[in-house]
């Protein structure tokens, strides 16, 4: 018999997963919703979070997204796509120096990051990967590993409390 805990992961985690990097966003929203009301403090919270935060960011609600993203941030500091993820709402409200740490820890998590890397390996659709990677360059990040810089990391610490 499925718990909640395992219809959150079995059926909610994939399917919305799916669903932010095809770019739905209203269903990517409510699904993260759902999986929250059945198990609110699941060690996997930062990816209904990411999917939140993508939504919003999609659908031009950039505060709301920021603050999903943060959340995300927060339930899961130590994986780099919730980075990722912050850097879009924060460019679009202009936040330019929390895009520049939210970057600069990306590369500290994921030395390797490459703009194209991450949206190709997730077969990201391309509204998506056209608006949120001009943030991403906006940011700071590199399109390939020949534009990689290395960015101070002093400014990453505000990134782990909620906006």
């Amino acid at each position: 018999m499925p718990t909640a805990l395992s219809d959150v992961r079995i059926q909610g985690y994939p399917g919305r997963h799916v669903l932010m990097w095809a770019a739905e966003a209203e269903p990517a929203i409510a699904r993260g919703e759902r999986a929250l009301r059945l198990s609110p403090f699941d060690s996997w919270s930062f990816a209904v979070f990411g999917s939140q935060a993508l939504g919003h960011f999609l659908l031009e609600r950039p505060g709301e997204a920021a603050k999903a993203a943060y959340r995300a941030v927060q339930s899961n500091p130590g994986h780099s796509i919730n980075y990722v993820i912050l850097i879009g709402p924060l460019v679009t409200l202009r936040r330019f120096d929390e895009a520049k740490a939210a970057a600069a820890r990306v590369i500290e998590l994921q030395p390797n990051f490459r703009i194209s890397q991450q949206f190709g390996g997730i077969d990201c659709a391309p509204a998506l990967a056209t608006k949120l990677g001009a943030a991403l360059q906006t940011a700071g990040l590199p399109e390939s590993l020949a534009n990689l810089a290395y960015s101070s990391m002093s400014a990453v610490g505000p990134l782990l409390q909620l906006a």
